[in-house]
């Protein structure tokens, strides 16, 4: 189930694009944000909370691409807690929706969640409800009933994870203002219709308005690295080439599908 609630206008666009990661993008699923250190955490405060209540009202705060909720799922096992995950992203939620049928999402700014005070047993955040700010710590501590516990994973400011993550959102940010994505996808778009006959004028142009987003996109590792982004702007840059080199041996419903996904998702 999906609910909505309206952002506010100070919530800057990004975070629709930088949550963590997809099945097809995988970007964001790799690195610090999968140190065992953090899957032992989830794994103790789970097991205490079963312990405690075996069918817990779970809430996950800025929830990304559900690794909080899929500890949550690997603790409980075959009785599943009732779980909801709030996100801004809307991309977030209804990929969850898609990984996860039986989690309930929320669209909604996490400094003012549409919730009842108390009504959950367990509120958890990994590395998402602080870009909130301090209203949104404040507001998950609103919800937890009384009794119930409160699980919140912070970045250190300056330490490798903070780091990480702060170069990957400034890389996400220079590959949307660069248009890899859309300037892509009319390249293909000009490419399978140049295939079927169509004007190859237009194809070479689009191939021309797409080397600058190349460039930009080289400019992107050249600072932050090839790997940055959990290896999405290479792997993008990589796919991207390999696909248009050979473009008649692909089905143009696929990759522009699979561009429009990637679009969505990151921008």
């Amino acid at each position: 189930m999906k609910q909505s609630s309206s952002k506010p206008a100070d919530v800057p666009s990004s975070w629709d694009s930088y949550w963590q990661g997809s099945s097809d993008t995988a970007a964001f699923a790799s690195g610090g944000a999968q140190h065992p250190a953090l899957a032992g955490f989830w794994q103790d405060f789970f097991t205490a909370l079963r312990e405690r209540n075996p069918a817990p009202r779970i809430l996950d705060v800025a929830g990304g691409n559900g690794a909080v909720i899929r500890h949550a799922l690997a603790v409980f096992g075959d009785s599943p807690p009732a779980l909801t995950c709030v996100d801004i992203s809307a991309g977030a939620i209804d990929t969850l929706a898609e990984r996860f049928p039986g989690v309930t999402g929320i669209v909604s700014d996490a400094r003012k969640m549409p919730l009842a005070s108390a009504s959950f047993d367990a509120v958890t955040s990994q590395f998402g409800v602080e870009y909130a700010g301090v209203a949104a710590i404040s507001e998950a501590a609103r919800l937890v009933d009384e009794g119930g516990r409160l699980g919140l994973l912070l970045h250190h400011r300056g330490g490798g994870i903070h780091a990480e993550c702060t170069a990957s959102l400034a890389a996400v940010q220079r590959m949307q203002r660069a248009a890899f994505l859309p300037k892509a996808i009319r390249v293909f778009e000009a490419g399978f219709a140049a295939l079927r006959g169509g004007s190859r004028s237009t194809y070479e142009a689009a191939v021309q308005q797409m080397k600058p987003a190349f460039e930009a996109m080289e400019a992107i590792m050249a600072k932050h690295g090839r790997h940055v982004a959990g290896d999405s702007i290479l792997k993008l840059c990589t796919d991207v080439g390999h696909i248009h080199r050979r473009l008649q041996h692909y089905d143009p419903a696929e990759v522009l599908g699979w561009l429009r996904r990637m679009q969505r998702e990151l921008g």
